[in-house]
């Protein structure tokens, strides 16, 4: 039997991909799921729940891990141009 949108099962199985995306993926998309998840979390759920904070913990997990390796990737395509001039004799 499917569960609909309203279901808990649902939220799970969207904390679940969540999860998943923050560890492997590390994307916008991850972002846009996450906070899709937590207005799921909050409209079945109401706004004082440990499924709604575990939900809230991934949305700031993704945002931190976006801006994270956003910024590492920076750094690093940056470095190249950096060290041209360099002389190792």
């Amino acid at each position: 039997k499917y569960c609909g949108r309203n279901d808990p099962k649902f939220v799970y199985a969207l904390q679940q991909l969540v999860q998943f995306s923050n560890e492997f993926i590390q994307d916008t998309s991850t972002i846009e799921l996450s906070k899709y998840t937590f207005d799921r979390a909050r409209t079945i759920y109401g706004y004082e729940s440990i499924v709604v904070a575990h939900s809230h913990r991934a949305l700031s997990k993704s945002l931190i891990t976006l801006a994270s390796t956003t910024f590492s990737r920076r750094i690093t395509q940056e470095s190249p141009s950096d060290n041209k001039s360099t002389d190792f004799s």
